[in-house]
């Protein structure tokens, strides 16, 4: 009986700890990834549209990458949602 209530509580949780531990960083990398290839596609797109040939307006893009960084963070950190350990 006590045997069967450590492996309940102790072991199944880890286990469900390592799969949620390996899922979260897959997904960290992929999104990673994404956003940072993202990030240069909108600068290079804000580059080639918007103010072509100036050169004192040149940060003007790159602060509008870095404004559709931060917004691309909001909206990943608003879908994050506590879970349980253990697999259902």
């Amino acid at each position: 009986m006590l045997f069967s209530y450590v492996k309940r509580e102790t072991l199944k949780p880890i286990r469900g700890a390592g799969r949620w531990i390996a899922f979260g960083l897959t997904a960290a990398l992929f999104i990673s990834i994404g956003i940072v290839l993202g990030a240069i596609g909108v600068l290079r797109l804000a580059q080639t549209v918007f103010l072509d040939g100036s050169t004192s307006w040149s940060w003007v893009h790159y602060l509008f990458a870095l404004i559709v960084c931060v917004l691309v963070l909001i909206l990943t950190v608003s879908k994050i949602r506590k879970g349980t350990l253990e697999k259902s």
